[in-house]
């Protein structure tokens, strides 16, 4: 599999396991995991997206990352929980 495919991939289901842990596991979405698994998720989809010169996609994974790493300045690290 091609560095693209792998950080494609390997992104996407990241994201999904932090929604499925966010629904079904009830992980809260202010909580330190979620961010640490959201953001990982959002790193490899911008590399992917950088490799396939997809910048529309780049713009919003770098955002998230953004709103993130604000939001962490803001507020301080959250709880793990």
């Amino acid at each position: 599999m091609d560095p693209s495919a792998l950080t494609g991939w390997t992104g996407a289901s990241l994201v999904l396991l932090a929604f499925y842990l966010t629904v079904v596991r009830d992980w809260k979405p202010e909580s330190g995991r979620y961010m640490v698994l959201s953001n990982a998720a959002a790193l490899l989809l911008v590399a992917n997206a950088w490799m396939n010169d997809a910048y529309p996609f780049l713009t919003v994974n770098l955002a998230l990352i953004v709103v993130t790493i604000y939001t962490l300045i803001k507020n301080g690290w959250p709880e793990w929980r």
